[in-house]
């Protein structure tokens, strides 16, 4: 009795992957099958399994289609090896791919979900996750299609892209930026670009991104992953690239009735908490004194007192001021 498919199937892969141009007859000396066997087996692998091979009629063989592609937008394909994986897995990728804000990239999940057929478990995982799992995402900045993706993709090749990026002033100011994308955070249900931008950490909200090309090359990065990823444990929000204010130690105070709420409530995950006497619950964590700070206080303004610093108790007394005045309640 012969090898079966799937050995066969690996062995030609592995011989394509060594840049040794096997062919039919290749599999035909070294398994003793037929012809027509070799020609079924390299068309199902083709057809069936959307191996990334082509027929090489300079090497009379088969090689991987990304060898011979020397543009700037190759993408590479990757054989992903024989591994059973729990359903668990398989529905949390499912939905991960329902929940994706953009589109390309739920059509690319949605590929390598119908690569990955047949299979019960694929096609039951799919169906929990669009039936019986929501997503409801409120308070979200639109992205423009496509920009995930393009960042995605420089940032993966540590390549320097130009950005269209409006900025948030009063008219709104657009300008395009050289920048080297080192990091993609997903923040309250926003996508932000952490890049460097002349020597120097940038945040970009991907939202107001509007386009894309390719940059000027300014050399290889200058900060680690590591020192980003520091960054951003230590600090409170998304502003952890902010050079303009300074860090301080923000302290705010619950009132007593409200502090079984806020020990359970995460500013930062490096927060410090303690009750004083009278049970009220004091919160510790770093900052820069910032319109998102502010804001998340401001959502707990009636239960919240703010100790300080004292930049913070200005800003948000000019805030609640402003707020105040809008709606009228202020002369």
């Amino acid at each position: 009795m012969g090898e079966p498919f799937y050995i066969r199937a690996t062995w030609f892969i592995e011989q394509i992957r060594s840049e040794r141009h096997p062919n039919a007859r290749s599999l035909v000396e070294h398994f003793d099958i037929s012809d027509a066997t070799a020609h079924r087996d390299i068309d199902a692998l083709i057809k069936q399994y959307s191996a990334p091979i082509t027929f090489d009629g300079e090497e009379k063989g088969y090689r991987f289609l990304d060898c011979g592609d020397k543009s700037p937008n190759k993408k590479y394909t990757l054989p992903l090896p024989n591994r059973w994986v729990s359903s668990q897995e398989i529905f949390l990728l499912a939905l991960a791919k329902e929940i994706m804000g953009d589109d390309l990239t739920r059509e690319i999940l949605s590929g390598l979900f119908e690569k990955m057929k047949p299979s019960n478990a694929l096609d039951y995982s799919q169906e929990m996750a669009l039936e019986r799992v929501s997503y409801k995402g409120m308070g979200f900045y639109r992205q423009r299609e496509g920009v995930f993706q393009k960042v995605l993709e420089a940032l993966t090749r540590l390549e320097w892209i130009e950005i269209c990026h409006h900025q948030i002033a009063t008219p709104p100011q657009a300008c395009w930026v050289n920048i080297l994308p080192l990091h993609l955070v997903n923040y309250i249900n926003k996508w932000y670009l952490i890049a460097e931008k002349e020597g120097r950490l940038r945040t970009y909200s991907l939202s107001r991104i509007t386009e894309i090309r390719k940059g000027k090359n300014q050399g290889t990065p200058a900060f680690s992953t590591e020192e980003i990823k520091e960054k951003l444990e230590e600090v409170f929000g998304i502003f952890v690239t902010d050079e303009e204010h300074p860090l301080e130690e923000i302290t705010l105070r619950c009132l007593p009735q409200r502090t079984p709420f806020f020990e359970s409530w995460v500013f930062h995950p490096k927060q410090e908490q303690k009750r004083d006497r009278e049970g009220r619950l004091e919160i510790r964590f770093l900052s820069t004194v910032n319109r998102e700070l502010i804001g998340e206080i401001v959502r707990f303004a009636d239960q919240l007192e703010v100790l300080g610093p004292p930049t913070l108790q200005r800003e948000l007394s000019a805030f609640l001021d402003r707020a105040a005045r809008l709606q009228g309640s202020l002369p």
